[in-house]
This record gives C-alpha cells, sequence and structure tokens, in this order.
C-alpha cells in the first residue's frame, strides 16, 4: 500500500509545478504585477542615490495646427514618448509568454513617470476624444519602461519678422523636468 502513496504524491506535485509554470498570460502579468508592486516606491526615482536617470525622448507631430506671428506661438498635436530603466520592474521571463506588460493610464499611476513638461509651454491639453486613455505605459522584461501620451501643446516661439515675407523661423519645445536637477535627470 505504502509504494502506491509514493508515485501518487510525485505525480500530484509534478502537476502541481505544471501548473505554476503554464500560467496563462493573464494570470502572468498579474502574478508579475503584484509582487513588483508590493515593494515598489512611486515616490523615489530609478537608481535614486545611485547614477542618474536617461529619459529618452520622442515626438511624433500629427500636425501643425496654429501658427501666430501675432501672439509668437504655435500649437501642435503629437504623441510624446518617454523611455527610461527601472530595473525595480524588471522580470524574468519564463516559459511563459510574457516579455512586455502593457498599462493604461490608470494602472500606471503606481509607478514613477518622469517629471518632464514644455519649458516654452503656453497650454496643453489632451485630444477630447482621448480623455479616458491619455497615457499607455509598457514595462519591457529588461525593466525598459516607455510611456506614452497624446497631447496638444501650444508653445511660445521667438520669431524674426523684419525679413517677412522671406523670413524662415524655427520653433522648438524646451523639455525638462520639474522637479529633479541634472545630477537625477537627464533628458
Amino acid at each position: 500500500m505504502k509504494r502506491s502513496e509514493g508515485p501518487l504524491q510525485l505525480l500530484v506535485i509534478f502537476i502541481s509545478l505544471n501548473s505554476l509554470i503554464c500560467l496563462k498570460p493573464a494570470e502572468e502579468v498579474s502574478t508579475i504585477l503584484h509582487s513588483k508592486l508590493a515593494k515598489y516606491n512611486k515616490n523615489l526615482r530609478p537608481n535614486y542615490g545611485e547614477e542618474l536617470v536617461t529619459i529618452g525622448i520622442s515626438a511624433e507631430i500629427f500636425s501643425v495646427l496654429d501658427i501666430s506671428d501675432k501672439n509668437m506661438e504655435f500649437t501642435v498635436s503629437m504623441e510624446f514618448k518617454q523611455t527610461w530603466n527601472d530595473t525595480r520592474l524588471s522580470f524574468e521571463v519564463g516559459d511563459g509568454t510574457v516579455k512586455e506588460i502593457g498599462v493604461g493610464a490608470d494602472f500606471a499611476q503606481n509607478f514613477w513617470v518622469p517629471d518632464t513638461f514644455f519649458a516654452n509651454e503656453k497650454s496643453s491639453s489632451i485630444p477630447q476624444h482621448l480623455t479616458d486613455t491619455k497615457m499607455f505605459l509598457t514595462i519591457q522584461s529588461s525593466g525598459e519602461i516607455s510611456l506614452s501620451r497624446r497631447l496638444v501643446v501650444t508653445a511660445s516661439c521667438q520669431m524674426d519678422l523684419r525679413m517677412f515675407p522671406l523670413d524662415s523661423q524655427v520653433c522648438s519645445l524646451e523639455i525638462q523636468s520639474s522637479g529633479h536637477s541634472v545630477q537625477d535627470m537627464q533628458h
């Protein structure tokens, strides 16, 4: 009788381990996020007290909505993307299928995000049809984070109109951190 109990116990243990390894993607994402958030402090930047955080920036301009020489400003509609590495959010890629996790605006508020702003901004807004989905955050297994936001920005632009109508203007968006020094964060 004891011989039949041994293999049965081994079979039960094997089935339990196998079911842990073969999590469904949604369960795997939930497990990863809950384990990371349990000890994560969103108020501390990545590498706090160590090296600075490098923030990669890209902007895809969808359209130039307005250029005002009278107000010395321009308005653009764009996708603004920031990337950085937060090793606190890195995770192992096992036999499961999850290599990247995407979260929406509500859940993204649980993570540290750069306090980037446009220094020459006069106003900015989220396009009205996108108010529920104003940002999307992606976490790679390496801890590489991407944050995308759709924005409409109006910014100042000093224009030299002395050569009008043969003038040429260069307008830029000036990017800064509102609370971190250049020793903490670099764009």
